[in-house]
């Protein structure tokens, strides 16, 4: 059964009526007092690395680390149900805190229709993902953060964004950039906006589900869960599909972030800070 409200507000809830884990808890939190003009303003790990924000950054990364310790993953793609749940702004901080540990980690944009990533990181003039698939020889990445962490910009939106993330092409240059890095994020569009997460969804190890708290609703995030069971699993023609799903989604990857958390829900999950404004991309 869905809370009563058919809104996720707490990680209890979560983790009850989904049956998953919570990974990671992300609060509101009031932007510092000064800030860097030369970084864009949604790397909160970077503006106050001392804040209790890039704890909880820190806290999910470590989360994700022994979460899927049993059965190394390497590629995680970043998703949401719907738009609007800061999908972008937690994959671009994750990827800061990851590399912050000298991992070699590697941030590709996958959301070719709406890229903000380019913007976020300042490489515009990168060769960008669109564009890399259709080469034989793929160029380097832009190298940021003393060489710990790169970028793959989105690049021109192509015709096809799905038909590409789902093609062989893809999946070789996954296979060669796995070979460079300890880390691989990739930033997607949401899963029920288009078809595009969902094509990449059989070629990546696990998948960081990010929900808006209070907001996204049980049957959207039921519904996504079940979109990925789906192609994962390969029960679509299954007469007990559902069933099947539900019981096998521990196999699937999938692990749950939970964002723009209150400050009171926080507390009693021993998560403390301010509740105030921050600015957020998608």
């Amino acid at each position: 059964n869905a809370p009563l409200n058919n809104r996720i507000e707490t990680p209890q809830e979560a983790e009850e009526f989904l049956g998953l884990s919570v990974i990671g808890l992300i609060g509101r939190f009031k932007p510092p007092r000064r800030m860097d003009p030369g970084i864009d303003k949604s790397l909160f790990v970077l503006h106050a690395p001392r804040s209790q924000l890039a704890e909880a950054f820190k806290s999910l990364r470590t989360n994700m680390i022994f979460s899927y310790a049993d059965s190394p993953r390497k590629v995680f793609m970043v998703t949401s149900s719907t738009p609007n749940e800061g999908k972008t702004t937690i994959a671009a901080n994750l990827a800061v805190v990851m590399a912050q540990l000298e991992h070699r980690v590697l941030l590709i944009e996958a959301d070719l229709r709406n890229p903000s990533l380019a913007q976020v990181f300042n490489v515009e003039g990168q060769t960008g993902l669109s564009k890399l698939l259709l080469q034989d020889h793929y160029d380097r990445a832009a190298e940021l953060f003393d060489g710990h962490l790169s970028l793959v910009p989105a690049g021109e939106p192509p015709p096809n964004p799905a038909e590409l993330l789902g093609s062989r092409r893809m999946q070789r240059y996954l296979e060669h950039v796995r070979e460079l890095y300890d880390i691989i994020i990739i930033d997607t569009p949401p899963l029920l906006a288009v078809s595009d997460a969902l094509a990449l969804s059989p070629i990546v190890d696990g998948t960081l589900l990010v929900l808006r708290s209070s907001s996204t609703s049980f049957d959207q995030l039921r519904q996504s869960i079940n979109y990925m069971a789906s192609i994962k699993s390969d029960l679509l023609n299954t007469a007990d599909r559902e069933a099947n799903i539900l019981e096998n989604k521990s196999s699937l990857g999938i692990g749950l972030v939970m964002n723009f958390l209150d400050q009171k829900v926080g507390q009693s999950y021993g998560y403390y800070g301010h509740y105030g404004s921050y600015y957020y991309h998608d």
